[in-house]
């Protein structure tokens, strides 16, 4: 454990003052409304600013890839600034920003999104979410 030395100004000698902790009982109100600002923020830069007038899956990727970046944000500073870590919600940003990528990357035509769509839309993929962030959570 390591313990701060400072010179007091008025005296010359040394004062030990406690080590310094982090503060761990903020409740995470903050950092969920800046991870949701953050995620909105990134998802409009990449579909309005970086790839503007692109297809449907690529504007859908982008979109997704911003708010995955946004669950990121919130299971990482939960964990570091509050003291109720997300850590769950590592799930969505990892399922979100994989999708989105490969979305970006391989940008399926019409007919390849309709499947997709017809996949991922039902409350099969849901509940599996639901289920991962759950298990992961406890």
């Amino acid at each position: 454990m390591k313990v701060d030395t400072d010179t007091d100004t008025t005296t010359g000698q040394a004062v030990t003052s406690a080590p310094r902790t982090r503060r761990t009982d903020r409740t995470p109100t903050r950092v969920v409304a800046g991870a949701l600002l953050a995620g909105a923020v990134i998802a409009l830069a990449l579909s309005l600013a970086v790839f503007p007038g692109a297809t449907e899956s690529v504007i859908t990727g982008s979109l997704l890839v911003g708010f995955g970046c946004g669950w990121a944000v919130l299971a990482a500073l939960s964990v570091r600034r509050t003291s109720q870590p997300q850590r769950w919600a590592a799930v969505p940003a990892v399922a979100m920003t994989a999708t989105g990528l490969g979305l970006v990357a391989f940008a399926p035509g019409d007919a390849a999104m309709s499947a997709i769509n017809c996949c991922n839309s039902g409350p099969n993929s849901r509940t599996g979410l639901a289920i991962l962030c759950s298990l992961s959570s406890g």
